[in-house]
């Protein structure tokens, strides 16, 4: 499925255009977005270009597309990234992940922008698993987890290498069965 487009109240999801490297490259700046995840530091606009190049590609010309590399906006501006990416081997289950510019943290922005995804993923996709890993230590990522309706189901050790050293992931996930908050009502 190509283009994928996701609108809610403030957050939605669009897919990811090269025009979009030169905001993501400005992020390396920005030390809080990567405290969970790996900077990308050193990372070329170039670069960023080709990589996102590949997601478009992909996107476009994969009839049993996989990875739903997306661009996160607010008010209809660049403010992060993420989407669902399926298994391989079984497409019917999912990773579902976002990174949100602190910006915009604590407004309700990521539980909205999940939410979207989350409802993609069963409304659109078919899917019957998303699962999301969160450190034990993100708090805020945590409460977006469960707040869309995710259950916690179990810590996978030292799964993670980050800054040098190993970390925890907790493992959360949904079923299409579960229930499912209602869908952000779009503008």
């Amino acid at each position: 499925m190509f283009p994928v487009e996701l609108n809610g109240r403030r957050a939605g999801w669009r897919e990811i255009t090269v025009d979009d490297a030169e905001v993501v490259v400005g992020w390396q700046s920005v030390p809080e977005i990567f405290t969970y995840i790996e900077s990308p530091e050193g990372t070329t606009l170039a670069g960023h270009r080709q990589l996102i190049s590949g997601y478009v590609e992909d996107g476009q010309r994969l009839d049993d597309r996989r990875d739903y590399s997306l661009a996160l906006t607010v008010d209809g501006q660049l403010a992060g990234t993420g989407g669902i990416h399926l298994r391989d081997g079984d497409p019917s289950c999912a990773e579902l992940g976002y990174l949100l510019h602190p910006d915009h943290w604590g407004k309700g922005i990521a539980t909205e922008a999940a939410g979207l995804l989350l409802r993609f993923a069963f409304d659109t996709l078919r899917l019957h698993r998303v699962e999301a890993l969160t450190r034990p230590d993100n708090l805020a990522s945590r409460r977006v987890l469960e707040k869309i309706g995710m259950t916690r189901e179990g810590l996978r050790r030292q799964d993670v290498h980050l800054h040098g050293r190993w970390h925890d992931s907790l493992l959360f996930a949904i079923l299409e069965t579960d229930p499912v908050p209602a869908a952000p009502s779009s503008h």
